[in-house]
């Protein structure tokens, strides 16, 4: 199962209509909060990253620190409020939204007004924030998940690691949050391409004349079109959010009514069958290549045989 489907963050956001950028915040200042308290010494290295150096609060001193969302004052209000011995910091936090230099000169006002001696502005974005100027730090969301995954792999405390992975999760539910890329990429692409081939000869196999290729940001694979090849009927992909598993999909009238118990609903009178090529009675990566394709043909086969699909074979 995707573990973005079972974060709970990723689930209370859905009730946040409209609200999606505070959500966020109140998200953040939770998690900012424990660290203080939980994780002392992991606080001090966020406040110290995300200040870029400039402000580095002691270990002793973390419990001292009150992080708070939506503080009103007479230039606005602020997403994130930290205040701590001679400390003083804001927080600007944007999701889709735009950022206006108005409302950051704003708050440039509130840190000017400060009597902390270590004060600092942030804006954190989820996307470069380049027409933004002055001396402000500008953060993305990218670089606090890459920091919270240090932070997670040097601690030990349970409390600490389960809600900093789930606020992880819920970056990545946002798509927020990216993984380095590593030399898997290549092997993986190639992989890719082999087993495209290998469903597309499969296809082919059980007597489809045509086939197109289908890609998006989020899938990519095989689509079957009518025998005039007009319109795509069928299509059979795999979803990079959970590649092992193989669907085949179409209209819900294409399935025949005796098997649409077999059949599972997509939403949008669409249906349809899947195969999880990393399930011990699939073992498909542990294959050979002749058997890999047989069970590709099997699935596929069986897919089309349950449908209105009349293959060239048919004739």
């Amino acid at each position: 199962m995707n573990q973005t489907s079972i974060n709970l963050l990723a689930s209370l956001s859905k009730w946040a209509s409209g609200q999606q950028e505070n959500f966020l915040s109140e998200a953040f200042v939770h998690l900012l909060n424990l660290l203080a308290q939980e994780t002392p010494e992991a606080f001090s290295k966020i406040i110290t990253l995300m200040t870029d150096g400039c402000i580095v609060p002691s270990v002793d001193s973390a419990k001292q620190f009150s992080v708070t969302s939506q503080i009103s004052t007479d230039e606005g209000t602020p997403d994130i409020e930290i205040s701590g011995p001679a400390t003083y910091i804001l927080i600007e936090v944007k999701d889709e939204s735009s950022v206006y230099m108005e409302q950051v000169k704003r708050y440039f006002g509130l840190i000017e007004q400060s009597e902390a001696s270590n004060k600092k502005l942030l804006l954190l974005t989820k996307y470069p924030a380049a027409s933004i100027t002055g001396s402000l730090v500008k953060l993305r969301w990218t670089q606090i998940t890459e920091w919270l995954k240090e932070i997670n792999d040097q601690t030990d405390n349970e409390t600490t690691n389960y809600t900093v992975k789930q606020f992880i999760g819920f970056l990545e539910f946002k798509g927020m949050s990216v993984n380095k890329v590593g030399w898997e990429m290549v092997a993986g692409i190639e992989q890719l391409q082999n087993f495209k081939t290998s469903l597309q000869q499969a296809i082919e196999s059980v007597g489809v004349a045509r086939v197109h290729a289908i890609s998006g940001s989020h899938f990519n694979g095989w689509a079957i079109p009518d025998k005039e090849g007009s319109r795509n009927i069928f299509d059979i992909f795999i979803h990079f959010d959970n590649p092992g598993i193989l669907l085949f999909s179409c209209v819900a009238e294409r399935v025949v009514d005796r098997y649409k118990d077999e059949w599972f609903k997509r939403g949008r009178g669409f249906m349809g069958k899947s195969i999880d090529l990393n399930s011990e009675e699939t073992y498909f990566f542990s294959r050979g290549l002749d058997s890999q394709r047989e069970l590709l043909e099997d699935f596929v086969s069986s897919c089309l045989s349950q449908t209105t699909y009349e293959s060239e074979m048919d004739e």
